[in-house]
C-alpha cells in the first residue's frame, strides 16, 4: 500500500478480534499488578500513550532492519540495532537514519569513495570537523530527517553558527 492510498476502515469482525486479544492480553499482564490497573484507570491517557509507543516500535522495526542490512552490505558489519532509540514521529520528519557505533566521518567517506565519485575539503574529516551535534562514541543513535534531497528551504541560507544560535540540531 502506497503512502497516499486510503487505508480502509476496520470491519466489525476485525474490531471484535482486536478487542478479544486486547482484553485477553491486558487481563493476563495486569491481573498480577493491581497498582498498575488503578493507575491506568485513574489516567486513561496513559493507555493511549502506551498504544502509541507500541505502534511506533512496530514502524521503527522495519527501518532498523533496513539499516542492519545496509551496514552488513556496505561495511560488512553484523549488527543488532534493535536497542537503538528511534525518535518519535514528528510532522515532516519521516525518514529514519541510524548511525552505527564506530562509523566516523572518515569511515563513511571511504565507503562513499568506493561507490561513486566524491570530493572533500580536507583529507581527514574526523580531525577537521571539530564540532558535531552527535557522535557514536557512546553507541549507535537514530535521527529523523525530512525526506528531501536538497537542503531544507527553511534553513538553506543559514550558516552553522546561525543554526547553533537557534539551537537547531543538524545531521
Amino acid at each position: 500500500m502506497s503512502k497516499h492510498e486510503k487505508i480502509p476502515a476496520l470491519s466489525p469482525k476485525e474490531i471484535g478480534t482486536f478487542h478479544e486479544v486486547l482484553i485477553a492480553q491486558s487481563t493476563r499482564v495486569l491481573l498480577g499488578n493491581p497498582a498498575a490497573v488503578r493507575r491506568l484507570g485513574a489516567n486513561p491517557r496513559l493507555i493511549g500513550a502506551a498504544f502509541k509507543t507500541l505502534l511506533h516500535k512496530g514502524i521503527s522495526s522495519g527501518a532498523v532492519a533496513e539499516w542492519e542490512t545496509f551496514y552488513n552490505t556496505v561495511f560488512g558489519l553484523d549488527l543488532n540495532l534493535g536497542g537503538v532509540v528511534v525518535p518519535p514521529e514528528q510532522n515532516g520528519f519521516e525518514r529514519i537514519i541510524i548511525v552505527a557505533q564506530g562509523i566516523t566521518l572518515n569511515v563513511a567517506m571511504h565507503a562513499c569513495k568506493e561507490r561513486f565519485q566524491t570530493w572533500q575539503y580536507a583529507d581527514d574529516l574526523d580531525k577537521s570537523v571539530i564540532t558535531n551535534d552527535r557522535t557514536t562514541a557512546l553507541g549507535a543513535y537514530a535521527i529523523r530527517v525530512r525526506n528531501r534531497i536538497e537542503a531544507d528551504e527553511e534553513t538553506k541560507s543559514l550558516s552553522a553558527n546561525d543554526l547553533l544560535g537557534r539551537a537547531s540540531q543538524g545531521m
